[in-house]
């Protein structure tokens, strides 16, 4: 018999949304990334050590996110591990929603399957908060739960959970596995500083004030665990996908620090990275980044994503030797923009690229969508596409002004030859006319036809018919009549300004 522990984090994305600071955001990310990580020094190797646990009782196929699971021969060590950290959790942060289980089985695999189906959701949350809410005690008024403290500029009443978030609002560990040089640079940790010459403010350069979060998920993850399992391969091999998958998104990401992030903070008279990791492990990034930058972020992420995984998963096991692809989702919105509202849009145009591009038998290809929000609170791609990217017409189809997503490779539409259309646009200095075929369809369809033609026409004039390519495989599609992207100003990046939705 085997024994498996599983334990997860439970609504990791309203816990970091709780107190609307990014600062809030950062401590608790970090915070998150402290209880369990590959790296050590984490709430979980403390308790292994108060345990006195040897590397012969226990191992791990997985350790990241705050997530692990945990495997032991027999169900005492377990037991004994599960009770120290549940009480060291409580203590570290209290009010935070978990889930965990032990399960025993014939073999390794059938035990963990085992343990995540009955680990159910254990929120030691507010009775077990200290002090209890009374009449005369005083809120948070962050998050209306009993205050116990002031922060350090005694403005703010915290309660118990945002006084562990800010505690660790300064921790490093996913800037060290963000930008390897991260030491170099200064990063921000207010979108709203009333200083913008702050070294900590967010460097929104000369542009407007909008931010992009940006949510990079692997594709096929369960298909390449069921592919491990068919091979019959022990805790080992799943311990090193897991760290070899971990060490690959790690590689990304600072490959497209690199590329993209660098440069840009180099430009800043402070030095200030353009960008904040909020999440980092497994095969997840998500990123606050400065919205003209996040496009051209994304893309090189999932680049080096799909070329590292091709060269370090078949070292793992031959069954892995196709590599992995990823799929981002990215929510271009104002500084201000609630956190928790940005982020699910960010997850669900993930998910929405992902499933456009599904291949059976496959991973999907790697894909790209994103979304500018201009003036509602949607959290939902159908939802945002229901209030700002459709045009009802009477008589004919609705209009659509989007292609939802689009694939770096393999398969249309393609990324690549929208950024071509962005590029021939600015260039020619036509992007105005296409605005306004846009506010006319609006209006009156009919209208907006004849003024496309004579944008067209006039583009051709500009650029040629060859120019024009690129741009029609982008604005026909079975899904829709016209696609529409906001563009950049002439003399601005084409290729990584995500100020608007495509």
């Amino acid at each position: 018999m085997v024994a498996a522990y599983w334990f997860e984090v439970r609504g990791i994305q309203r816990f970091l949304s709780e107190g609307g600071r990014l600062r809030d955001v950062i401590g608790g990310s970090e915070l998150v990334d402290w209880l369990a990580r590959w790296e050590g020094n984490d709430l979980l190797a403390a308790a292994l050590g108060a345990l006195g646990a040897s590397e012969r009782e226990l191992s791990f196929t997985r350790r990241a996110g705050g997530a692990f699971v945990a495997l032991a021969p027999q169900r005492e060590p377990l037991a004994r591990l599960r009770a120290l950290f549940n009480l060291a959790l409580r203590q570290a942060v209290p009010g935070l929603e978990y889930g965990d289980a032990i399960a025993e089985a014939a073999d390794e695999v059938a035990a963990v399957t085992a343990a995540r189906a009955r680990a159910t959701v254990r929120r030691n949350g507010e009775a077990e908060l200290v002090p209890p809410l009374g009449p005369h005690l005083e809120r948070a008024p962050r998050t209306g739960r009993p205050a116990v403290v002031r922060d350090r500029d005694g403005d703010d009443l915290l309660d118990a959970l945002l006084r562990a978030k800010r505690r660790f609002a300064d921790a490093t560990a996913l800037l060290a596995r963000f930008c390897a040089d991260w030491r170099d640079w200064n990063w921000p940790v207010d979108l709203a500083a009333e200083d913008p010459e702050h070294p900590r403010s967010f460097p929104f350069g000369e542009g407007r004030r909008l931010v992009a979060v940006v949510h990079i998920d692997g594709n096929g993850l369960g298909l390449h665990l069921e592919r491990l399992h068919k091979a019959g391969v022990g805790s080992n091999t799943f311990a090193a996908f897991s760290r070899t998958l971990t060490a690959i998104t790690q590689h990304a990401a600072q490959s497209a620090a690199t590329e993209v992030l660098k440069p840009a903070a180099e430009r800043d008279r402070l030095r200030c990275m353009p960008a904040r990791p909020v999440l980092l492990g497994g095969d997840d990034l998500t990123a606050i980044v400065r919205a003209d930058l996040a496009l051209g972020f994304a893309t090189a992420f999932l680049q080096a994503f799909a070329k590292e995984s091709q060269a370090r998963l078949a070292t793992v096991h031959p069954t892995l030797a196709g590599g992995m692809t990823a799929a981002a989702g990215i929510a271009v919105v104002r500084a201000g923009h609630p956190w928790h509202h940005a982020h699910a849009l960010a997850d669900t145009l993930c998910r929405a690229a992902k499933r456009r591009f599904r291949r059976d038998g496959e991973s999907p290809w790697p894909s790209i969508a994103f979304a500018r929000v201009q003036s509602t609170l949607a959290e939902d791609v159908e939802e945002l596409v229901a209030h700002e990217a459709r045009v009802p017409v009477p008589g004919s189809p609705v209009h659509r002004t989007t292609l939802g997503a689009y694939a770096l490779d393999g398969a249309q539409p393609r990324f690549a030859e929208l950024v071509a259309l962005a590029k021939l646009v600015a260039g020619a200095g036509a992007a105005g006319g296409l605005r306004q075929v846009e506010a006319t369809l609006y209006v009156d369809p009919g209208a907006a036809a004849r003024a496309f033609a004579r944008w067209r026409r006039n583009l051709e004039e500009r650029a040629g018919p060859a120019g024009l390519h690129r741009q029609h495989r982008c604005q026909e599609s079975e899904e829709t009549q016209e696609a529409r992207i906001h563009l950049p100003r002439p003399g601005r990046p084409a290729a990584r300004g995500a100020e608007g939705r495509a």
